[in-house]
Order: structure tokens, then sequence, then C-alpha cells
């Protein structure tokens, strides 16, 4: 990066058709590179849909929304602002930098981008990969209908390559990778025996948590699962119950325990007393924020071979396995568990790779897209 700072402290709108009152994937990555820009001094604002946990004269909340299934996630779906309301923020704020996250609504964020003044940089950064075909159809038809507002934008990144290839398809953009932001938590550093392995993450097909249990049942058939390990699962879904009866019926309660929803502070404490965490999802990953909250904690991470999960631990790692493999996992399991020297190696590789992601290496590559941007009204 060769760009200079600019000695202007930049006011940057960055906005979301959602909300920030859930731990998702965009809303960690806004507050992590807000804060950031903070702390340089720069003026931030997000301007969202509707927030009730968060609160502060720098959050603005324009809409309500409404909850629907997307991309098999949970989405909130903004109502509809009229083109004055956008118009009165924008003028209020008088921004240097919009910060869009994509895909977006035109029932909030297009009507942001389209009342905005000819100055104010446009920048976005694109955040999804599709979990199946229909939802690649849904957001190429999105494309229809904000076009317009998407020559708009000055400059676009994406958060990882697969979801710079899938922006190029679905809304044909180009764009550039800048990784995704992390901010993590001083963890403190756990030196006892670990033999715990967790999942953390919706309990849904898509996260797999179900290949995990019968993984173990591998392992403790052909007697491969040390004594004294533990399976920890932490979260909720609509395959719970189906996931507590399979436990039950394969007599795996003295290895499987459900702590249901946790907290952050609960999410950390499992990673840091975890030797393994394991993520099997199938797809519909741009990223995996959970897998670096994992490294950072110094667990070893196994994961699914998806395109996003694989941007983070690199393409070639070893840690990586068929998502829906349940006897791979196995083998992955059983070898790391019993071989220390890989386990030791892969997770010093998992670390070194952490490094590429944090807010302090990142930030300063979001802060020349904006400047690049800022130069394109000049």
């Amino acid at each position: 990066m060769t760009l200079s700072t600019p000695s202007k402290q930049l006011k940057v709108g960055i906005v979301c058709d959602d909300s920030l009152d859930f731990p998702d994937g965009v809303q960690q990555y806004m507050l992590t590179v807000g804060n950031w820009l903070s702390q340089q001094g720069h003026s931030v604002y997000y301007i969202v849909a509707h927030t009730t946990t968060r609160s502060g004269s720098n959050i603005i909340g324009l809409s309500k929304y409404l909850g629907l299934t997307f991309n098999k996630n949970r989405v909130r779906i903004p109502l509809p602002i009229t083109n004055k309301k956008a118009k009165d923020v924008l003028a209020a704020l008088q921004l240097d930098v919009l910060h869009i996250q994509m895909p977006y609504s035109p029932m909030l964020a297009e009507k942001i981008i389209m009342n905005a003044d000819k100055n104010t940089a446009i920048v976005g950064t694109f955040h999804i990969m599709p979990a199946g075909q229909l939802q690649a159809i849904g957001t190429k038809a999105l494309r229809l209908i904000v076009r317009k507002s998407l020559k708009r934008f000055d400059q676009v990144m994406s958060v990882s390559e697969p979801a710079r290839i899938f922006a190029e398809k679905s809304l044909q953009l180009s764009s550039a990778v800048v990784p995704n932001a992390v901010t993590l938590p001083m963890i403190e550093s756990i030196e006892s025996n670990k033999n715990d392995i967790t999942f953390l993450g919706r309990l849904v097909e898509r996260k797999g948590c179900m290949v995990i249990l019968q993984a173990i049942t591998h392992m403790k058939n052909d007697g491969t699962l040390p004594d004294g390990w533990k399976v920890h699962i932490a979260g909720r879904g609509k395959l719970e119950l189906q996931l507590r009866a399979y436990v039950k019926k394969l007599s795996l309660d003295d290895v499987v325990v459900f702590h249901g929803y946790v907290s952050e502070g609960e999410k950390y404490r499992l990673l840091t007393h975890s030797a393994i965490a394991v993520f099997p999802s199938s797809g519909g990953e741009s990223f995996g924020i959970v897998l670096t909250e994992a490294i950072a904690s110094g667990a070893l991470v196994l994961a699914g071979n998806n395109p996003g999960y694989a941007s983070v631990l690199g393409e070639h790692s070893t840690a990586l396995f068929a998502p829906k493999n349940a006897t791979a996992l196995a083998s992955k399991l059983s070898d790391f568990i019993r071989n220390d020297e890989h386990a030791l190696a892969e997770k010093e590789l998992q670390a070194k790779r952490l490094k590429l992601f944090l807010i302090d290496v990142v930030g300063p590559q979001i802060l020349e897209v904006y400047q690049k941007a800022i130069a394109n009204k000049v």
C-alpha cells in the first residue's frame, strides 16, 4: 500500500440494511472497521434499519425490518424509507465516504446511495457466498433492481476471493479482495491439558453439527476416541431436538455436552479450554470469523472445505475436510489427537494466517480504498 494517510479526518457513514442488535458476521465487520477508524481520529456513523440493544449519537436507525430466511440464514429485510428521510440524514451528516454493506436492499441502502451528494465517495464491501442455486439466482435478480445505484460506486471490496468471484458473476461488479477484518480480545492462555472438542454455531443442517456427532460415533466404536475427551456443542436451532435424540440413542451422553446459546464471554471460555474446534459447514460461507476467533483462543481448527473457510485456513490446509463426510472428519480428529507434532505444525500455520485478518493490517487497506474513492471525485 503506497498512498499516504490523508491529513483530513474523514466522516464515514457505514450503511447496512440490517440491525446492529445481532452478532452476525456483517455486524462484526461494521463495528470492527468503525471502531478502528474512530481510533484513527475519523468520525464514524452507523446507518442501519433499526437497533435497540445499542445506542449512541452515531447510530442512526431509519426503519423497521422483517425477519426472513435467505441463503439458509435468518436475515432482516428493512421496510422502505422515503427519499426525504434519506436526504435529511445525509444533509445533516455531510459525509466524505458512504461504506455500503453488499448486497443491499432497494428499500434502504439504495435510497441512501441515490440521494448521496455527488461529492460523497461511495464504497462497498461484498460479503456473501450462495448456499444454493436459488440464492445465486436471487442475487442476480437483485442486480436488475439496483443496477442504477450500482453505477454510483467508486470502489468495491470483497471479503474473500470466493466472494469476489460471486460479486462479479451475480452483480457484474469488479472488486478488490480486502479480507474480513477482525479484532480479537486479549485471551488468557490455558496451560492445562486440553481434551475438549468444541462446535459453535446454529444447529441447522448447513452448519453440520450432526457430522461431528457421527464422526464421534465412528471414533467411539473403533476405539480411536481417547478416554476423557468431551464434545461441547454451543448454539441453538431447529435441529437441536434431533441432535439430542441422536446423542441419547447412540449412548453419547458421557461424551457430548449441549450448552445452548452462549454469551461472547462463555464462547471464548469454551474455546480457550478446547484442544480442537470443528466447523463442518457445507457452504454459504464467504469467510469464517468464528474460525479466526477459535485460532486466537489457542484451539486447533478443523473446518469443512467450503470456499469461505478455505480462504481463512488456506486451500491446501491439512485441517480441511469434506464437509458432509463424517468418516473423513473422524480420521482428521484421530490424527490430530494422536499426532502432537502434526497438530502443533498446523496450529503454527493457522496462527500465521490469522495475522492477515487483524484490523491493524486490514484497516489501512480499507482506508486506502477510501482514499482512492475520494480521489475519483476530484
